[in-house]
């Protein structure tokens, strides 16, 4: 078809090349873009041959390979707009899905809805600060590709320079498929069956928190069988040194090798080894290049990244629209998974922060629980009820065990009667866990009786259980009543269902700002499902005013909270045993998902323990990177952390002036009282900024008032400062008494002034002289009198002893 002769010269040649394309991503990407670079510039070529009017553009081409590459036809991405509260029919409500925990009248953005706002992104003029050391990569209309971080440059060539070229690319494309020809394992169906059964045990054991060398091992055999996700999870755990031993060239090529077969999981670990430079030399523009394959493969990791790095604008121009389509795909997915109470705790150890706490917390955490469930042995219903809640939600270290939550919780109602175990009694049996029976029936009697007692929780079971006709007949006015007593007492999963109803005006009047209130109440407590909830109504400007911005950053806090944040965890507790670097490699995976923790102790393992996996000369440059990703979500360490590597010269050049704009920042929206410190003594020694001492009182003040721990050392820099401004200043004050005199200096009667001042303080040194005079005799006059009352005490004993000796 390419090379039919109805087709024009130009045309067939921009077909060739797209249709190469194609074939290469098939096949494998290691050239797509040297590919990619050629076909911008020949189609560009060609371009400039005709007429202004031909409707053929770069663009339009582009859309035209984005949309053959996912096998869709070109639609219009738009939003579908949703109506004000007030103008939408009673009829349209949620009664088909009476169970949904969270918005259901959200417009989930498609891929082709997503590529049109990266290309709106792209274009538009607002974009946000890169971070150091990071260039953004070009739009998708511009004229010159540029490979990110100026690695290489794609220039335009003429007609003769492209045949060679192509000859050149033929040449590489006919060696690559002999590489490909090497023979690879066939697997026999029974085989792959095999590999299935032994994957799905070991996930089985691995999403329990089962995890050990038999789970890897489980997984090891399945990746023997062919099958591709055991070898994903072999790839990574090689590569993190997670219960397998570390080897980054095997992780690579089963990597490399799931990428060939299309895997986003091969894609995403690529994207990760080039974009970290672990293992292989470290390319911005190929991990840039896997990462967006993965995402548009659905892997949800992969998402993260590039909403990430939209949202950031690392290697790329800063897009809200497009990190909130990618956001939005996460975060709907791990909302789908949520229970009504917003699923597990996750425990988020800051590194830098730990210096300060005992050294052995966990050990701390153990025996406290040991402690209640020996009290809980001995019957004390107060400690069994703690630790029901604990393995319930899964917190203070403690697994998530909704066995042992229902054996305490019983044990308590059974002696206790207690109305808050009767709630979650009610709640395990409504939700239904392993080895918890899923029954309606018990479920309501359990939330009546603690509902009757007027217990929040039991109040909002007894409500859903009316709503969605479970056990009891459908009523949604009192289910409703229900809720509303519930969500006043402060419980947040009933605030959500309330705000849900009122957002769909379901048994209630229909009430999108009520529905943002109560959306807002619920998360102050941290619920999940509020977040997304509240996320849906910003992204689509309902009962608020339209904002994207904070629309992706809700979604962002509710993607964190997926599987992935398992690892932080996990990675705390290789860094505790001192297995630094695997805790290093998880950190810097979740770093690139957009973990601000993760990034901050990334940087804080770097700045303090340095790695073996890591160049010494490459140290303290990339703890600077991750310091500053850190910094740039908020977190003030990191960024008094930048200004300490550039006033030091770590990393980077030393600069002053930049350090002193660090401080500034960290001392003006972070309300940093060593910031603040740093900017006094900067001022008072003319570092970066202009030598003032009343601006460095000022800072020291400032930072003496933020808290107590700087109350001592601002204290002796303000005794310093006030030495050395009299000091500054005596050679001004003895210069002045040289030119006036004396008397111009001091007046004409100073010596009266001096000689009144001597007499006072003759005066003032007899009076201290005298009182003390007075001091020393009335305690000389106490002692005569205490050593006579002694001796005539002895004398009377005396006298008494000598009368009895007589009367004998």
């Amino acid at each position: 078809f390419c090379t039919s002769p109805a087709l024009p010269r130009h045309t067939s040649t921009k077909c060739i090349l797209i249709s190469s394309i194609q074939m290469f991503l098939l096949r494998r990407s290691k050239f797509l873009l040297l590919v990619c670079s050629i076909s911008v510039a020949v189609s560009e070529e060609e371009a400039t041959k005709q007429d202004e009017n031909q409707p053929n553009s770069v663009q339009n081409e582009a859309e035209s390979l984005e949309n053959e590459l996912h096998g869709t036809e070109p639609v219009e991405a738009t939003l579908d707009a949703i109506d004000p509260p007030e103008e939408e029919p009673e009829e349209e409500t949620l009664q088909d899905q009476p169970d949904s925990p969270f918005l259901t009248e959200d417009v989930v953005q498609d891929d082709e809805e997503m590529l049109e706002n990266q290309m709106v992104d792209s274009e538009g003029t607002s974009s946000g600060d890169g971070e150091v050391g990071e260039e953004t990569a070009p739009s998708v209309d511009e004229t010159q590709s540029e490979i990110v971080e100026g690695e290489e440059t794609a220039s335009f060539v003429d007609d003769s320079q492209s045949e060679s070229v192509k000859n050149e690319v033929t040449k590489e494309e006919e060696e690559e498929e002999e590489g490909d020809l090497v023979p690879r394992r066939k697997w026999t169906e029974e085989e792959l069956e095999k590999g299935r059964e032994l994957c799905a045990e070991a996930l089985q054991q691995f999403n329990a928190k089962i995890q050990s060398r038999k789970t890897f091992e489980l997984f090891k055999r399945a990746a023997e069988l062919g099958n591709a996700t055991a070898r994903a999870k072999v790839a990574f755990a090689q590569l993190f040194g997670d219960h397998m031993k570390r080897n980054f060239t095997a992780a690579f090529e089963l990597f490399d090798e799931l990428e060939r077969e299309g895997e986003p999981m091969g894609q995403l670990g690529l994207g990760f080894m080039h974009g970290t430079g672990i293992g292989v030399n470290s390319s911005q523009a190929k991990s840039l290049v896997y990462y967006t394959f993965s995402a548009f493969g659905g892997d949800s990791f992969g998402q993260m990244i590039m909403g990430y790095r939209y949202w950031s604008g690392i290697a790329l121009i800063q897009g809200c629209e497009s990190a909130l389509s990618y956001y939005r795909k996460v975060a709907q997915s791990v909302a789908t998974k949520l229970t009504a109470h917003g699923g597990p705790v996750i425990r988020r150890h800051r590194l830098a922060d730990e210096t300060d706490l005992p050294p052995d917390e966990k050990q701390f955490d153990d025996d406290l629980i040991q402690y209640h469930a020996f009290l809980a042995s001995k019957g004390d219903t107060q400690a069994a009820l703690i630790l029901g809640q604990l393995y319930y939600e899964g917190s203070h270290g403690v697994p998530q065990n909704f066995e042992r939550s229902y054996h305490f919780f019983k044990l308590v109602a059974k002696d206790s009667r207690n109305s808050l175990a009767y709630a979650f009694l009610g709640k395990l049996h409504s939700e239904g866990y392993p080895n918890v029976e899923q029954n309606d029936e018990k479920a309501v009697q359990y939330f009546k009786k603690a509902a009757s007692e007027g217990n929040l929780v039991g109040l909002c079971g007894m409500g859903m259980m009316y709503l969605q006709g479970r056990g009891v007949r459908q009523d949604i006015h009192t289910g409703v009543d229900y809720l509303q007593k519930s969500a006043e007492q402060g419980w947040p999963e009933a605030q959500v269902q309330l705000g849900i109803l009122h957002y769909t005006g379901r048994g209630v009047a229909k009430d999108a700002r009520k529905a943002l209130k109560l959306f807002n109440l619920a998360s102050q407590t941290g619920n999940l499902l509020a977040f997304y909830n509240l996320a849906q109504m910003h992204a689509e400007g309902v009962g608020t005013a339209r904002s994207c911005l904070i629309a992706a950053e809700l979604y962002k806090n509710v993607a964190e909270r997926g599987p992935a944040s398992r690892m932080l965890m996990e990675a705390h507790e290789h860094y505790k045993m001192g297995n630094t670097d695997t805790a290093l490699i998880m950190y810097l995976f979740l770093g690139e998902l957009g973990y601000e923790l993760a990034q901050s102790n990334a940087a804080y393992i770097l700045d303090k323990d340095g790695s073996e996996i890591i160049a010494k000369d490459e140290i303290y440059s990339r703890a600077l990177l991750h310091w500053s990703r850190a910094a740039h979500q908020g977190y003030s360490v990191a960024r008094l952390k930048m200004g300490d590597y550039h006033y030091y010269g770590y990393g980077t050049k030393q600069d002053y002036a930049t350090a002193a704009l660090h401080y500034r920042l960290a001392s003006d929206q972070l309300h940093s009282a060593q910031a603040m410190f740093n900017l006094g003594f900067m001022h008072e020694h003319g570092l970066g900024l202009e030598r003032d001492y009343h601006l460095a009182k000022r800072y020291y003040d400032m930072a003496a008032s933020s808290t107590w721990e700087a109350v001592v050392p601002t204290s002796l820099a303000l005794a310093g400062l006030g030495l050395k401004y009299f000091v500054y200043h005596w050679t001004d004050y003895l210069q002045a008494v040289k030119t006036v005199g004396l008397d111009g200096f001091l007046g004409k009667d100073w010596d009266l002034y001096l000689m009144a001042a001597l007499g006072a303080l003759l005066a003032l040194v007899v009076l201290i002289r005298q009182a003390q005079q007075r001091q020393q005799e009335e305690r000389e006059r106490r002692r005569l009198a205490e050593e006579r009352r002694q001796r005539q005490e002895e004398e009377r004993e005396e006298r008494e002893r000598e009368q009895q000796q007589q009367q004998d």
